[in-house]
């Protein structure tokens, strides 16, 4: 959608971003990235989400936010480990035609060491 040029945001308040992703740690952070790029010219490429965060929301009120103002995003993914959490993330997203994909840094893990693309990152 928006192509290699637009912002690759990692949402996790304890796991390090990957090279190339913006890191916010809170519900805060992940809004405040989200709104500023969101309205710059290259966008938003993708969102890596996690589900619970430090603090009282989580990775799924994120995801409600950009789903409710209509954010448009190239692609996202959930390295969560709550399932139940990753999964209402994906639902919500899927059901408003957000779509899901395999992120680059986990693609260049299977093609250098071999990682299954299904197993949760």
């Amino acid at each position: 959608m928006y192509g290699l040029i637009g912002e690759k945001i990692w949402i996790d308040d304890e796991r390090s971003a990957p090279d190339g992703y913006r890191w916010c740690r809170t519900y805060d952070q992940a809004i405040a990235i989200i709104e500023y790029f969101d309205g710059c010219e290259n966008g938003i490429d993708e969102i890596c989400f996690d589900h619970d965060l430090s603090g009282e929301k989580t990775g799924y009120d994120i995801a409600k936010y950009i789903v409710e103002k209509h954010i448009s995003i190239g692609g996202y993914h959930v390295h969560s480990m709550n399932p139940v959490g990753r999964q209402n993330i994906i639902a919500l997203m899927t059901h408003y035609g957000y779509n899901y994909m395999i992120p680059q840094y986990i693609q260049e893990r299977e093609k250098n060491y071999g990682y299954n693309s299904k197993i949760n990152f």
